[in-house]
């Protein structure tokens, strides 16, 4: 017998025994596939743990993620968790504190592995909104941008809609931000996010979006006819958020409340009342809105002056050279005289200028009066206007009539005469108006009828003035 080969042999079935035994003892974890359990909160929950053959235990731990909250032994139980006979781990009330991975470890006695076997309980919940900003109340300048968001939590993950004054905003996707580009006054008011995933009802918070700008402020009327011992109302629209100080000033000094002169205010209706009106109350007032945004005001002339004349449709054509203008002014004052002005239509043209007497007619406050125009060209455009004066000074001047001689390739209606927006003035009269009136030669004048009136006005010759030459080489008036 070959001994050396023997001990070779014996040698080699010994290594293999020893890799066997050493392989069969070694703590090797055996480590199961882990599983999922869905739970609700205030559940009861069975965690089992199972042991494959009759191989004895020397212990089974409970482990909470890397917490240990059980032992076999019973030499450790925490108060919601207890450990049964058979290795099973009840969870006696479920907690979002619950949501984690569970690993029931078995520790066998040698040469067996240890066993590892894993489980994960996930908590469904329904939905819980964490406000940004958390009170819900949001200031925003207007024009500025703001973002509105509801943080969600929940299992399932929730899906979220969002609403404006109860009305759904339509959304590409669903977000839990929203964001307010260049804010206007329309995107204020109460916004809700409401989160839901089908556990349990939805859930639900509110935004109140407080827009805020500096004052805007408007007027009724910028120019506003009285007359002595009448009344008036100035009134001014005022919008803004933060609301305004109001203060109302008189050609720019503080209007002193209190008797005959007082101040209401209804929501943004800020009216400024002047009882019994004297003449010194006559002037430019402003209403002026400030808070810590910023100011506005507007300007309203108080004047006891003649409103505007309007031209009526009675206005026509009496002849193949001649036109009747009839126009009609209220004012509480009488009227002293009218300043009437007329060209061919054509910007280059030179107006011409006529001062006419009041008839005299009875106490307004409206007042009519009429002028033909006589000796006019034929087949020719023509525009005019007309200012009144009383005691208290010149009106505005009117809009810009527009009329025609027979023959004229004409056809207009009244209601669309132009603005001569450059006679929009709160002034009295030009001064070449006031110098063609002092100028003005003599007229003659007879009355018509109660409402309109038939005027006769010769010009003398005055050879230094050109203007007028020119009028009488044009102009014939009967």
């Amino acid at each position: 017998m070959d001994f050396h080969k023997l001990d070779v042999t014996v040698f080699n079935s010994l290594v293999i025994l020893l890799s066997i035994l050493t392989l069969t003892s070694c703590d090797i974890d055996k480590v199961k596939p882990s599983i999922t359990v869905k739970t609700r909160q205030g559940e009861k929950v069975f965690l089992p743990c199972h042991i494959a053959g009759n191989v004895e235990i020397k212990a089974v731990k409970w482990w909470k993620n890397e917490a240990l909250v059980a032992l076999s032994d019973h030499s450790m139980e925490m108060n919601n968790y207890h450990l049964h006979e058979n290795n099973t781990l009840e969870i006696r009330q479920v907690t979002l504190d619950d949501d984690a991975n569970y690993t029931c470890e078995v520790i066998r006695v040698e040469p067996w592995s240890r066993m590892i076997q894993m489980i994960t309980i996930q908590v469904l919940y329904p939905p819980q909104i964490t406000t940004i900003p958390e009170s819900g109340l949001v200031d925003v300048e207007k024009g500025k941008e703001v973002t509105i968001t509801c943080g969600v939590n929940g299992v399932p993950k929730p899906s979220i809609r969002w609403y404006h004054e109860e009305k759904e905003i339509e959304l590409l996707y669903n977000r839990e931000s929203l964001d307010l580009d260049r804010v206007t006054l329309k995107l204020a008011g109460l916004y809700q996010c409401i989160a839901s995933n089908n556990i349990g009802e939805s859930t639900s918070k509110n935004f109140i979006v407080n827009v805020i700008y500096p004052p805007e402020v408007s007027v009724e009327r910028q120019w506003i006819h009285s007359a002595p011992d009448m009344r008036a109302e100035i009134i001014c629209n005022v919008y803004a958020n933060p609301p305004a100080k109001v203060e109302w000033f008189r050609d720019g000094t503080p209007v002193k409340l209190g008797g005959r002169i007082d101040m209401h205010v209804s929501s943004e209706k800020h009216t400024l009342l002047i009882r019994h009106i004297r003449d010194s109350d006559f002037g430019n007032y402003m209403c002026q809105a400030s808070n810590h945004l910023g100011s506005s005001q507007q300007f309203v002339q108080l004047s006891g002056i003649p409103n505007m004349p309007i031209f009526l449709k009675s206005s026509r054509r009496l002849g193949s050279d001649t036109y009747r203008l009839v126009w009609q002014v209220d004012t509480y004052s009488g009227i002293i005289q009218y300043a009437l002005k007329f060209r061919e239509r054509d910007e280059d043209a030179p107006w011409r200028k006529i001062v006419i007497p009041s008839d005299g007619s009875l106490p307004g406050p409206i007042y009519t009066q009429s002028y033909n125009l006589t000796g006019l060209q034929l087949f020719t455009q023509y525009e005019a206007s007309v200012l009144a004066k009383n005691k208290f000074g010149w009106s505005r001047t009117s809009k810009s009539y527009v009329f025609a001689t027979e023959g004229a390739d004409f056809s207009t209606d009244y209601d669309e005469q132009k603005t001569d927006d450059s006679s929009y003035t709160i002034t009295d009269v030009t001064s070449d108006l006031v110098n063609q009136e002092e100028n003005e030669i003599s007229s003659r004048y007879s009355k018509g009828g109660a409402s309109t009136s038939s005027l006769s006005i010769w010009f003398n010759l005055l050879p230094t003035t050109l203007s007028i030459l020119y009028c009488l080489s044009h102009v014939r008036i009967t």
